[in-house]
């Protein structure tokens, strides 16, 4: 477990790394009441940082519990990780599809990934869902999300 702590702590490391690099390259705002974009990846990634640090520290010092039992893959792990892969792939195929697509069949996939089986109402809310926040923030927010292969209609 020593082992797998240090790697996670690294990884955790290396994504706080990357945060913080791309985050210091947003544009600063110098408004006294609106933080700008990258207050909160830069504050996130720097908490990321340092909970990472304490695993590997811990880690090394002997500090945490050794278990015996071996990693197994249970099926809420792997559940977990077929999510991951779905937001992987959402993130992908975002500005191809567009919002309202793409979270369509992400809402729909991660309804039947969380064992919903209703399928008139995964149906309803993967296609309510997507246009009602996608009319809110695109029409009343002037919030620009990509149109994708439904460019035709907006």
């Amino acid at each position: 477990m020593k082992k797998t702590n240090v790697a996670a702590g690294l990884i955790g490391l290396a994504i706080s790394g990357y945060v913080l690099v791309t985050a210091s390259k947003f544009p600063e705002n110098h408004s006294p009441t609106d933080p700008g974009a990258k207050f909160f990846p830069m504050i996130i990634a720097g908490f990321t940082a340092v909970l990472s640090l304490i695993l590997i520290v811990a880690s090394l010092l002997g500090k945490m519990k050794e278990e015996g039992a071996a990693l197994s893959l249970t099926p809420g792990m792997k559940r977990g990780f077929i999510a991951i892969v779905l937001f992987l792939l959402y993130c992908l195929l975002f500005n191809k599809l567009g919002f309202i697509l793409d979270t369509v069949w992400l809402l729909f996939a991660g309804m039947y990934l969380m064992e919903n089986r209703r399928w008139v109402q995964m149906a309803i809310v993967s296609i309510v869902v997507p246009v009602i926040v996608y009319f809110i923030f695109a029409k009343l927010l002037y919030v620009m999300l990509p149109d994708g292969l439904l460019s035709f209609m907006f």
